[in-house]
């Protein structure tokens, strides 16, 4: 982080209010930046536990051995490497991790949404072809009519929908 005190006037130039004021606010930015840090690592941390995890899962499940109503490991270090996954798991933080979880989920929502999206033109389609009072021209049966204030409303609905 930039020594936010390098960027000011010179203290002399600062009222007393305006000094405590300005190191306030250094100290509430040196503390954000701390945080920032600790979540970086622990994000970091958690990718790479994942990668490894699930190379290590990948490699013993393409090797099991199955008969039937048992299935067994493909090698001895496949177990091992099973039992450390499940022990690193465990060793893990899982009340901080549960706290987590509680926060808004972005890319959840942003799945939901696109989904939303993927789905809305089959149920515009849908919507103005349950208009009773509208008939296709003869030599176009397979227009739909629509005025563009009913079109909006029915986009915003398919887009809403859940």
């Amino acid at each position: 982080m930039i020594d936010a005190l390098e960027l000011l006037p010179a203290r002399n130039d600062l009222k007393p209010n305006e000094v405590s004021a300005v190191e306030e606010a250094i100290s509430q930015l040196r503390s954000l930046d701390k945080s920032t840090t600790y979540w970086k690592a622990n994000c970091t941390m958690r990718a790479r536990l994942m990668v490894r995890m699930r190379e290590k899962l990948i490699e013993g499940a393409r090797e099991l051995s199955d008969e039937g109503s048992r299935v067994y490991f493909g090698d001895t270090n496949h177990a091992d490497d099973f039992r450390e996954f499940v022990q690193t798991l465990d060793d893990l933080a899982w009340e901080q991790i549960a706290f987590d979880a509680g926060e808004r989920d972005y890319i959840g929502e942003l799945r939901v949404l696109r989904e939303r999206i993927a789905a809305a033109p089959k149920r515009v389609a849908q919507a103005v072809s349950e208009f009773d009072d509208r008939k296709s021209p003869e030599d176009q049966p397979d227009m739909m009519l629509v005025t563009s204030n009913e079109l909006v409303a029915i986009v915003s609905n398919a887009l809403s929908e859940e």
